[in-house]
């Protein structure tokens, strides 16, 4: 079919993509993502209105997502596993003139003020539009909203302008992935997180091939980075610990992969040398939000001390302050203000809407301090710091230690309202399989290791945390559990 078309204008520049067993080629995924940015100009759609975009992980979806940044419209990617009200909320939230899917259940829309017109992605892809250039549009325009995972909130809608994805490509792809037109990238879930945009617009960048994960479990995960030999992923720590679990009898499991970037929670030193034992390949660790991505970048875990992050990523200046707004000195905890081109427009405040600029200054609402080689270190939330009898203990410290117990596979620890204390330590437990740790015996053990006003008063257990579409842990789910 490929080569039964005639050549239209502009071809949307894409990169190679394994979908499955086949692999659709940059010249394919171009004539795709042209078509679809053809068809869509040719609705007639005015500049600077919202699209929507609910497709599988696929190939096609890659095509959809390029073309329609090429189009004068915002692109508001929508993951197809949230449950509905979340889909209803987004929707309601970006008012799209339309939204473009490839899924054959939707949400019911009758209650939007505004409902969109549904476009089936098949059918743009069969169409035949008039040739169309790219809209031009401004480095400084937004191209793309990005509705955040809400792991401590409501999902909230993050502008991007079209120079922050080309800055994006450009640094992910050379200076800190260091990959290239040999390599094959895992692409590990929907276009609808930072990560995944982030991989897309590097493989574009510098000509690496994508390979698709059609879901993000671990056992999908594993098959593709098998089958398509990939080189270099970037994934959450839970994730990687059960990637590590499933090869645990397979000698030399992965002996393509080279690159292994994590980010998402706490790194520790011990998952890092069993990802090394296990993969041969080297560990490297971000710090990144959605509204900036990324904000720290360590190359090569194994070489710095426990819960470093690395020092801050080319091009970005993080600022650590007091409550009062005032800078700290090195090994003083504070929030971290970043600033730079890496730092999103603002929040999606509605049409017209600028309340929520950032103006390249983003306070992250994380807590850390810099060490006195440079390297960042995140001890938690500043929403999620427990106050309890007068100290504020960060959830990440207490994670860190209960998760060296031996029979602990996982460990998520919120805050819990307390008459005498204010609060109280909540330690939520996924045993690792066969063990059975009663919480007295857990508690005990963190008496051992931990302050006493930091030990957990309380531990739940669970076969398995929930979890946001990107992975992490979803604390609000944890704290309705209490």
């Amino acid at each position: 079919m490929a080569n039964d078309v005639t050549p239209i204008v502009q071809s949307v520049v894409c990169p190679s993509v394994t979908d499955g067993s086949k692999t659709v080629d940059a010249a394919e995924m171009s004539r795709r993502a042209t078509l679809i940015r053809n068809a869509i100009i040719a609705k007639g759609y005015p500049r600077g209105a919202r699209i929507a975009l609910s497709t599988a992980n696929s190939a096609d979806g890659v095509a959809a997502f390029l073309g329609l940044i090429e189009t004068g419209l915002i692109l508001v990617p929508i993951n197809t596993t949230i449950p509905d009200p979340e889909k209803l909320h987004i929707l309601a939230d970006a008012q799209p003139v339309a939204l473009i899917t490839d899924q054959d259940s939707l949400p019911q829309m009758k209650d939007l003020h505004a409902p969109p017109e549904v476009l089936r992605l098949s059918d743009l892809l069969a169409t035949d539009p008039p040739p169309a250039a790219p809209v031009e549009t401004a480095e400084d325009e937004p191209i793309l909203i990005l509705f955040t995972s809400g792991s401590t909130g409501r999902p909230k809608g993050v502008k991007f302008h079209r120079g922050r994805l080309n800055g994006n490509g450009r640094l992910f792809g050379e200076a800190l992935f260091a990959v290239g037109p040999d390599d094959v990238m895992l692409l590990p879930m929907e276009l609808s997180s930072i990560i995944s945009v982030t991989l897309l617009v590097a493989a574009r960048h510098v000509g690496a091939t994508l390979a698709i994960a059609a879901a993000p479990r671990p056992d999908a995960l594993l098959g593709v980075l098998q089958r398509a030999r990939v080189t270099m992923m970037m994934t959450v720590t839970t994730v990687a610990d059960l990637l590590l679990r499933l090869t645990q009898n397979t000698p030399d499991p992965l002996p393509d992969l080279r690159t292994v970037v994590i980010g998402g929670n706490h790194v520790s030193a011990e998952l890092s040398e069993r990802l090394i034992a296990a993969f041969g390949a080297r560990v490297d660790v971000i710090y990144a939000t959605t509204e900036c991505a990324p904000t720290t970048y360590l190359v090569n875990r194994r070489d710095v001390p426990d819960g470093a992050v690395g020092p801050a990523a080319p091009g970005v200046d993080i600022l650590i302050i007091d409550p009062d707004g005032n800078p700290v000195p090195d090994g003083e905890p504070g929030e971290l203000v970043v600033s730079g081109p890496q730092v999103a427009l603002g929040y999606w405040t509605g049409e017209g809407g600028t309340s929520m600029d950032f103006g390249d200054r983003f306070a992250t609402g994380d807590l850390g301090y810099r060490d006195a080689l440079g390297h960042y270190h995140i001890i938690g939330r500043s929403k999620e710091v427990i106050k309890s009898g007068g100290l504020s203990v960060y959830p990440p410290e207490v994670e860190t230690v209960l998760s060296r117990h031996p029979d602990i596979a996982g460990v998520a620890v919120v805050g819990k309202p307390h008459r005498t204390f204010g609060e109280i330590v909540v330690a939520f437990v996924v045993p690792e399989p066969g063990q059975s740790p009663s919480a007295a015996e857990i508690i005990r053990w963190s008496k051992a290791h931990l302050a006493s006003g930091k030990c957990p008063r309380s531990v739940r257990f669970l076969q398995k945390f929930p979890e946001t579409t990107t992975g992490k842990i979803a604390k609000t789910e944890l704290r309705k559990l209490i």
